[in-house]
């Protein structure tokens, strides 16, 4: 990569002219004659997961399925990917993390384009890494925590449980499409904060001390105790 490339791609990530030609040691008019004419692209809203006043479902990162840009995140941490970038560029530094440079601008357009990615990147997303998932799945069973019922690839979902809280599997409960977005779902929207700092065994405790009857009747009969 030459230096116009990388001075352009410095810009793009939100340096200044002045702090590029510190970061690169290069006198300000290089800078300035490199950037004359460059426009940057078109900024992109922000998550509404993240600016959302209430808590944001987005079924697809609660389902089963890999989303590569944040695994990278999951991997490397929002500091370390936040030097690379300003060290080496976005093409050099997803050659060394050995990720697409698409998922680098994946991460700048969901965190703000010009914004450098956030320490705590992890809490504000609903997205729990595959490694996590796997751990929840040999603890859960792939069952449904409020029916008992097994959840097919299509119907599982990875429900983060505390807003805000740790992307870890004490904080991961796995539950059916149905029981997320008929049940659960509405306890949030009647109170954001009922769920707060309560960890997976809180949960699982409230979800049968608080359920109706039908949904104990359908955990007895999944696990096999009805007749």
């Amino acid at each position: 990569m030459n230096k116009q490339q990388k001075i352009k791609e410095y810009f793009d990530y939100g340096f200044t002219p002045e702090q590029i030609a510190k970061e690169m040691d290069l006198p300000i008019f290089l800078v300035n004659t490199a950037l004359k004419g460059w426009k940057k692209p078109i900024i992109a809203h922000p998550a509404k997961s993240i600016t959302h006043k209430k808590h944001f479902y987005d079924w697809r990162q609660g389902m089963d399925r890999e989303m590569p840009m944040y695994e990278m995140l999951y991997e490397y941490g929002a500091l370390k990917i936040n030097k690379y970038v300003r060290v080496y560029g976005i093409i050099n530094a997803a050659e060394l993390m050995r990720y697409d440079r698409k998922y680098i601008w994946a991460l700048k357009k969901h965190f703000g384009y010009y914004n450098s990615i956030p320490k705590n990147a992890l809490e504000k997303i609903n997205y729990f890494s595959t490694a996590i998932k796997r751990e929840v799945d040999a603890r859960d069973g792939r069952k449904c925590v409020r029916c008992g019922k097994d959840c097919s690839y299509e119907q599982i979902r990875y429900h983060k449980i505390s807003h805000p809280g740790p992307m870890n599997a004490n904080n991961c409960a796995t539950v059916c499409k149905i029981c997320r977005t008929w049940r659960i779902r509405k306890h949030y929207d009647l109170n954001p904060e009922i769920f707060k700092d309560m960890d997976y065994a809180g949960f699982v405790e409230w979800i049968r001390q608080n359920d109706p009857p039908y949904a104990r009747m359908k955990r007895e009969k999944y696990s096999g105790k009805s007749k």
